[in-house]
């Protein structure tokens, strides 16, 4: 008979437990979460509506702000034309602001010719520790049952996207480029083993290794800083709730 499955040995000190103590600030930032709070800037109200250009014929009603937070309502809930319109007019009213709301039609003929804004943000100054992860998309491809069905061979087009994220979490750059001074660290396979010079001149992965073999992998993940590599992971399921998998 088949030996039944074994755990991978770990040892006590590489068992990482976590332990919330602050409570009160834990429970109000949950609470926070649910918290709905909608406002419009002042020079966001004065640019809802075009000026009139003064030339013949039908004058514009609505600039690409407005056409852009709808598209931005709409993508965020996943909703139709229609039900976008009705959302945006709701928030307008309640908001106790006068501003004219793009119907289902406008948005059909104008979204597609207006570009996302992306947001600019202040360079850093000094250095920036920065996670570089690149992610997967399935950009074509027939399923599984269309192979089933017609016994055709399965050809799928993949496109890697790249980000980095900065230690908040936040997306700063989506094509990083080869920079001076940037240390990279790979984890080595569990089966690696040192290079012949790697007890007289190690390299970059030899000092890995035997500070793998010191302390164990968690640690070596922990103080070598790999870890933060779960800040762009957060980053992709993140951007994956919010908009979904399309």
């Amino acid at each position: 008979m088949p030996e039944p499955h074994k755990r991978p040995y770990r040892h006590p000190k590489d068992i990482t437990a976590y332990r919330v103590k602050n409570w009160r600030e834990y429970d109000q930032a949950l609470r926070h979460r649910g918290d709905i709070t909608l406002s419009m800037r002042q020079d966001a109200i004065g640019a809802w509506t075009p000026p009139q250009t003064g030339k013949q014929g039908s004058q514009p009603v609505y600039t690409d702000l407005a056409i852009e937070t709808a598209r931005t309502f709409r993508l965020l809930f996943r909703l139709p034309l229609r039900q976008t319109e009705g959302l945006l007019s709701s928030i307008v009213t309640l908001m106790g602001l006068s501003l004219p709301c793009p119907d289902h039609t406008t948005l059909s003929r104008r979204q597609p010719t207006v570009a996302m804004r992306q947001q600019v943000e202040r360079a850093p100054q000094g250095p920036l520790a920065l996670i570089v992860d690149s992610s997967g998309l399935q950009v074509c491809g027939q399923g599984e049952w269309h192979t089933q069905k017609h016994g055709e061979e399965t050809h799928k087009c993949w496109k890697k996207l790249h980000i980095g994220v900065d230690a908040q979490g936040h997306i700063v750059a989506s094509a990083v480029a080869a920079c001076s001074g940037a240390r990279v660290i790979i984890p080595p396979r569990k089966d690696a083993v040192l290079s012949p010079t790697g007890t007289i001149s190690p390299t970059q992965r030899d000092q890995h290794l035997l500070a793998i073999e010191r302390a164990g992998r968690c640690t070596w993940k922990r103080t070598s800083g790999y870890d933060a590599q779960s800040h762009a992971e957060h980053a992709f399921s993140r951007c994956r709730r919010t908009f979904g998998g399309g």
